[in-house]
């Protein structure tokens, strides 16, 4: 985990890496525990400020560099959704982390979760539904 995207000549600030790893330790405690979406997204805001600042910071002539913190930016963006679940955002901060170290491609697998996580908890609503309404008619 050398810190450096690939592609690109300049390091993306490891303190930017660190802290972010950081802030996904503390993610996966705290989603552990129980903690509830807000919660969770309150304590990824720094790093999201943080991100977002390094953009401002970073020349265009870097534009690898400014894509993977673009990037990295996106995925803080979509763990602070309003119908987040808590795992997600510890999914969405992980691959942050790991696109700004270049570790991994620059798109998220969790788009898909969510949605499969929604269909299936929309079919579980339904189900529920139509058992109660059984039950109701005997």
């Amino acid at each position: 985990m050398g810190g450096r995207h690939e592609g690109t000549d300049r390091v993306v600030l490891p303190e930017l890496v660190v802290f972010g790893q950081d802030v996904v330790n503390r993610l996966a405690q705290e989603c552990a525990a129980g903690e509830r979406t807000t919660r969770l997204q309150l304590l990824a805001s720094p790093f999201y400020e943080a991100v977002k600042r390094e953009i401002g910071r970073t020349p265009a002539c870097e534009a690898d560099t400014r894509r993977a913190l673009a990037a990295a930016a996106d995925q803080c963006r979509r763990a602070a959704g309003c119908a987040v679940a808590p795992a997600n955002i510890v999914v969405e901060l992980r691959a942050a982390v790991a696109t700004l170290s270049g570790e991994r491609p620059l798109s998220s697998p969790s788009p898909g979760i969510e949605q499969i996580g929604c269909r299936a908890g929309y079919r579980a609503l339904l189900a529920v539904r139509d058992v109660g309404a059984e039950e109701a008619r005997q």
